[in-house]
């Protein structure tokens, strides 16, 4: 039986078929059983040897997103699901909240099948509308209040949204383009709403808000009272692969894609964590800083704590110097970042004194984190009496947030982890399904429930990433390149797209060369782009922006960086030349703004011809040194 005929006999099998044959392959990953294994990583899965038997005897929940985050808490309504600025919301009080506003959707019509637009930060207000739409059917189509008008206008008038909730600090910008959207209308939140009094009468005295004069357009609290009369919700039952909520991709690969995920999805994220083995428990608590329009948000940040009990702390606007500000005031068991956040701990007074042994998962995501980085804050850590490592993971808009995971206890350095219980990952051919084996490098591929939907009004683009192996079952993939080793850890390579194809047909890959530079004393971060080889007619040449923390001659410092290079890469693997900024620019949750360092290095280019000669010097040198 040759590869493609034992996948697709694999998938035949039966849900019990498929957990009796896990439980074999764990057995097999731990020395327990002979094989043979396949060499096959999504074959062989040998990650399963870091999972517990009750782990592998799963079995998905069947219900709406609400009602698998009520039916978990309906015994412990006294708990504090929410805490807003000390306002601390039981599961009690978060339920009747959420029919609260069901009821008023309900009375301004929304029924099952309508999108309703949410543009805004984390509220409470938010979570209520995010689950009431889902008790009823609606969907939830969250977008990020700092788009642009043209931008907005596209997506509220394709999604066709009757109502639209938006910050009230972007209020002015709807009033230019209200006459642009089809709205019946719209609801006007405040991160000032579910402020206790008096902090709540003290900040709408010092920031003015807008008023409200026309029929259509009101306040939450105004909203609210349109349900109160209303006796009956008419909650929906489930249904399979319904859609729940609209995100959007981060537009790396292109213009931003609306991901439709479903019940399953946002359930499959929540159940994957909590047989996971990964310390989250009831009543701990995670300091929420993840915006609610991106999936990470949404689901890692909203409906998995709320689903297993963990109390939410909402902090509605990030500011990433007050990170070390808030774990010391909340003390989180739990919290999620970008690798830059987490950067900002170790460089603080705040903290240099301070217990952080409260801290039992501190989650990485969201971009890539550098080895240099990793390994400074699992120091960090320790020193500071936290048993933890740092946490890191992967995944995508597409796959509804996180889908591989590392731990205290299961943890590679470089690596970000292993798939969760009920998700496959294989390594394949870019674009194909020809599987590579272990060891090998190619295509992430990922398979799981937590798979979105699909993509909105969009199939062109769906079909390049949701794809149907020979086998018949869909993977995601992921346009990222990387390997799985032995055990079944992941390793990313990096963006397929950020590849840098040199004129000689070699492949440079950023994160490899930036792991690097950031070994290098004195180096605080780098991002590692391309420009193209217009001397060459073809190819692209890597170089580095790399940022200090002492200021040196930056000729010497240069050449310094690149001889500690040459003798830690190959030749052809270096940076050809090097620029020194500050600090590097980001986008609006903290990633890496490569798109902005290809364009800046666009003007130095332009302005200074050395630079460029001095890249092409350095690229010949390795042509004759290869």
């Amino acid at each position: 039986m040759n590869l493609k005929e034992y996948k697709t006999k694999l998938g035949k099998l039966s849900l019990n078929e498929e957990k009796l044959r896990d439980l074999y392959l764990r057995d097999m990953a731990l020395g327990k059983i002979q094989g043979p294994p396949t060499g096959y990583a999504s074959i062989d899965k040998p990650w399963l040897q870091y999972y517990g038997e009750e782990s592998l005897n799963h079995e998905l929940p069947k219900k709406t997103a609400y009602r698998y985050m009520y039916d978990n808490n309906i015994n412990y309504q006294n708990e504090i699901a929410i805490e807003y600025f000390g306002n601390k919301i039981t599961y009690n009080k978060l339920f009747k909240k959420i029919d609260d506003t069901a009821k008023s959707l309900q009375e301004l019509g929304v029924k099952k099948g309508d999108i309703v637009t949410i543009c805004s930060v984390t509220t409470p207000e938010i979570i209520y509308l995010f689950y009431a739409l889902n008790k009823i059917g609606a969907i939830a189509n969250m977008i990020d209040p700092r788009l642009n008008e043209e931008r907005i206008i596209q997506i509220i008038n394709e999604t066709n949204s009757k109502l639209l909730f938006l910050l009230n600090l972007i209020h002015p910008k709807i009033e230019k383009i209200r006459s642009q959207l089809n709205v019946d209308n719209y609801i006007i939140l405040s991160a000032f709403d579910s402020l206790q009094f008096p902090i709540n009468l003290i900040k709408k005295i010092s920031t003015k808000l807008p008023t409200i004069n026309k029929n259509n357009t009101m306040n939450y609290k105004k909203f609210i009272e349109i349900g109160k009369n209303r006796n009956q919700i008419e909650e929906i039952k489930y249904i399979e692969n319904y859609p729940a909520g609209i995100v959007y991709t981060g537009g790396t690969t292109g213009v931003p894609k609306g991901a439709i995920l479903s019940n399953d999805n946002f359930n499959g994220m929540a159940y994957n964590y909590s047989i996971a083995n990964l310390g989250i428990k009831r009543q701990q608590k995670i300091l929420d800083i993840m915006p609610p329009f991106i999936a990470y948000g949404l689901n890692n940040g909203i409906h998995l704590p709320l689903s297993v009990g963990v109390t939410n702390i909402i902090i509605p606007k990030f500011e990433p110097d007050k990170f070390p500000d808030l774990i010391l005031k909340y003390k989180p068991n739990d919290c999620l970042g970008v690798p830059s956040h987490f950067d900002i701990l170790t460089k603080s007074d705040k903290l240099k004194n301070a217990d952080l042994s409260f801290l039992v998962y501190p989650a990485v995501g969201g971009d890539a984190m550098n080895i240099p980085l990793e390994e400074k804050l699992n120091v960090f850590l320790a020193n500071h009496n936290c048993s933890a490592k740092i946490t890191k993971g992967y995944g995508m808009t597409e796959l509804s947030g996180a889908a591989i995971t590392s731990s205290t206890t299961v943890n590679k350095v470089g690596s970000v982890g292993i798939p969760f219980p009920l998700n496959n990952v294989g390594i394949f051919q870019k674009g194909t399904d020809n599987e590579l084996q272990i060891g090998e490098i190619g295509e992430i591929c990922l398979k799981s429930p937590t798979i979105m939907y699909g993509y909105l009004n969009n199939k062109e683009e769906e079909r390049k990433v949701k794809i149907k192996h020979e086998n018949n079952n869909i993977w995601i993939h992921s346009q990222d390149y990387g390997y799985i080793d032995e055990n079944g850890f992941l390793y990313v390579k990096g963006r397929i797209k950020r590849t840098i194809v040199r004129p000689d047909g070699h492949n440079n890959y950023p994160l490899e060369i930036e792991n690097v530079i950031n070994s290098f004393d004195g180096v605080l971060n780098s991002a590692v782009i391309d420009i193209y080889a217009s001397k060459y007619g073809n190819g692209h040449i890597p170089i580095a922006f790399v940022v200090m923390n002492q200021k040196m001659d930056k000729d010497i410092l240069k050449k310094q960086i690149m001889d500690y290079c040459n003798k830690k890469l190959p030749n052809r693997d270096v940076a050809c030349n090097i620029i020194f900024t500050d600090k590097l620019p980001t986008t609006n949750i903290g990633k890496i703004d490569y798109n902005a360092l290809k364009a800046l290095t666009e003007e130095i280019i332009n302005k200074d011809k050395d630079f460029e000669k001095e890249v092409y010097h350095n690229y010949e040198r390795t042509l004759i040194l290869k």
